[in-house]
């Protein structure tokens, strides 16, 4: 796991389900900057809880060291992205209507497991894209390069690239809102190439039809 520059250890999981992962010591350190404490689910599918503390070893400019941040957490598990997704939006500096549905699927082969790409078979995105209102299209597809989707999920960021039926790319983006994956919030759809390069339309969101 990596965040923010901190690499996560992997660690076992103990017989009563516990589990404690810290950050890789690096160079001459020997204090650990993250201490994450927890507890696996009962059942599949339900809630993890536990602590953390993130603290820095290292002084700032003024000689002061910062204190450590300690606190708990609980870590529901998302719906996987299946379904066609409807929004609309205007025209970026025009009144001109805009509407779109996105139908995703969430998965794939374990093929994509590879050291070479950050897309897994957990976060891989596929589908199409419909798209009324902006006149060089109407309709797309997943782009893939060298076989690999771009589209994925980063934590609930949805990031997807289609190539559409003029040549060109759409880049359509939104965040899952809450762990049913019934809607995508915060919409961005922006035309790369071709002969609407630079259009770009927003929605606050985009439900689950």
């Amino acid at each position: 796991m990596v965040g923010g520059g901190i690499r996560l250890a992997s660690a076992a999981v103990a017989s009563d389900g516990t589990f404690t992962l810290t950050d890789v010591l690096a160079g001459n350190s020997t204090q650990h900057q993250i201490v994450v404490q927890g507890t696996v689910p009962a059942t599949v599918g339900g809630s993890w809880s536990g602590t953390y503390t993130a603290a820095s070893p290292q002084a700032s400019c003024n000689g002061v060291v910062p204190p450590s941040q300690t606190g708990t957490f609980t870590a529901q598990k998302i719906a996987d992205l299946n379904g066609t997704f409807a929004g609309q939006g205007v025209l970026n500096n025009t009144s001109a209507a805009v509407s779109f549905a996105a139908s995703l699927t969430q998965g794939g082969p374990t093929s994509l497991n590879t050291l070479t790409t950050a897309l897994n078979d957990q976060s891989v995105l596929n589908g199409t894209l419909q798209v009324r209102g902006i006149s060089c299209f109407q309709s797309g597809l997943v782009r893939t390069t060298t076989g690999f989707p771009e589209a994925s999920l980063i934590g609930n960021q949805a990031l997807t690239e289609f190539l559409m039926d003029d040549g060109s790319t759409v880049l359509l983006n939104g965040a899952e809102s809450d762990t049913t994956a019934s809607t995508l919030t915060r919409i961005t759809l922006l035309v790369v190439g071709g002969g609407c390069d630079k259009t770009f339309t927003s929605s606050t969101i985009a439900t689950k039809q």
